[in-house]
């Protein structure tokens, strides 16, 4: 069946549910009101079905709404459970089944009702999930400093999220241009960082805050922090995200990017924050072909903020990975096997570290040495150094290479680091088999920045 048939179909039951979702909200209260013993029902933990949180993320102690989707009405715990599935946290609340009371549910939400309410716990900063379906991003106690800081990037969650019929991608013909974040959870991007969280909450010794995309657009939720640490796909930045990134390594902090097709995107949002705006098909209507808001590729000219100046390396210079042949390994070729990066691991240059790798950043490229290590063109990027770690071969219209790399803008400059792949943190990395060295890796890239240690 076409996707404008599938399309059609969904649509047509969403309006039924909606227009059934105006008599249910009606008459649901004076139902309620006729059954008091229906609050005496208690649901079972496989009751919760999907929901959604008001906000982006939460500190300990704000009060949070969460909408509940249940299978039945009535009394149900509701656990929030790390990543590893431990639970930290759990309470009895009123829920009930919900259904969509929106027309347009990407762009406008799904409109559930009657959220519960809850005072955020004080555990540690992380990502959580309320009954392993509702993701929570908890950040660091307010009034806090933590030295680490993950970015969560909750923007290429939404925009690759098709809940409510569309997304940034689907239907072709017909992209969504603003996509709200009161949807339910998508799954289709957190598989490129999960096993990175899985990792790092067993890591007690590391002082970490976890923030969303959304919470880079305030300075302060960084401030005083000395790495940022960007992981998985990290796709979709506003312009005040990146100018608080550049900000942050200007000043001296670091970056560690375990993400590819990394800042390929510009973004805005709403008015009210409740929603992600991007017009991938041009005619913008806020912002012309000339405006620097327009919302369009970051490496446009008319934008005239290359992401070559934060992070030294774009998609245009990477690509593809397995998903396409190439002349590559799957993998990093190692070109600077005496750095730090590798202490207590056998590896020589031209060994492979296996990375099975979706998308790859490369950096502009000034030729190839007598062994066919790249070479990366500084003249281009005009830091005040800049090193490679590794390379892979990837393929975008013509071969292309990633590179694993770190430099230095200027003197007074943070350090970045940057992994130049989307697999860093997935189960092709990090939780793949070749996952105890990757541990030791990337630890070791963690503490070497906290250290203000350049690792070549």
């Amino acid at each position: 069946m076409k996707n404008n048939e599938l399309l059609k179909i969904q649509m047509e039951k969403l309006f039924l549910v909606s227009r059934r979702q105006l008599l249910v909200s009606t008459m649901g209260l004076a139902v309620t009101a006729c059954n008091p013993e229906d609050a005496a029902i208690v649901t079972t933990n496989s009751d919760v079905i999907d929901g959604y949180m008001q906000e982006q993320s939460y500190a300990p102690g704000d009060v949070a709404l969460i909408y509940v989707n249940a299978k039945t009405q009535g009394r149900q715990k509701l656990s929030l459970q790390d990543v590893n599935g431990q639970e930290v946290f759990s309470f009895e609340a009123q829920v009930q089944p919900q259904v969509v009371t929106n027309t347009q549910p990407w762009a406008e939400g799904f409109g559930y009702v009657n959220p519960v309410i809850v005072t955020t716990p004080n555990v540690k900063s992380g990502i959580y999930f309320w009954n392993g379906k509702i993701r929570c991003i908890i950040r660091a106690q307010r009034n806090t400093t933590p030295s680490v800081a993950v970015v969560y990037p909750s923007n290429t969650e939404h925009a690759y999220s098709a809940m409510g019929g569309k997304s940034l991608y689907y239907p072709a013909g017909d992209l969504a241009v603003q996509v709200s974040f009161h949807r339910p959870w998508s799954k289709d991007v957190y598989f490129f960082s999960k096993s990175y969280y899985e990792w790092l909450v067993t890591q007690r010794d590391y002082n970490v805050g976890h923030i969303s995309d959304y919470d880079m657009d305030d300075y302060e939720n960084i401030r005083g922090a000395k790495l940022l640490v960007v992981i998985g796909h990290s796709e979709y930045w506003t312009r005040t995200a990146r100018l608080n990134f550049d900000r942050f390594v200007d000043e001296g902090c670091h970056a560690l990017v375990l993400s590819g097709n990394t800042m390929w995107w510009q973004v805005r949002y709403s008015e009210n924050k409740d929603r992600m705006i991007c017009y991938k098909g041009g005619n913008d209507p806020a912002a012309p072909a000339s405006s620097p808001l327009r919302t369009t590729n970051w490496f446009v000219s008319s934008l005239k903020y290359s992401i070559l100046s934060s992070i030294g390396a774009d998609t245009n210079y990477g690509g593809f990975g397995f998903r396409y042949t190439d002349l590559g390994w799957d993998g990093m070729r190692i070109v600077s096997a005496s750095s730090p990066i590798f202490k207590g691991l056998n590896i020589k240059n031209g060994d492979i570290l296996p990375l099975r790798t979706s998308e790859y950043d490369g950096a502009p490229l000034s030729g190839f040495a007598a062994n066919s290590d790249p070479i990366i063109d500084n003249v281009k990027l005009g830091f005040y150094r800049v090193d490679l770690i590794g390379f892979d071969r990837s393929y975008y219209k013509l071969d292309t290479t990633a590179t694993w790399m770190v430099f230095q803008k200027k003197l007074s400059s943070g350090f970045v680091l940057n992994g130049a792949s989307t697999d860093w943190g997935s189960a092709n990395g990090i939780g793949g088999s070749d996952k105890a060295r990757f541990k030791i890796i990337v630890r070791n890239m963690m503490d070497l920045l906290l250290q203000d240690v350049y690792p070549i």
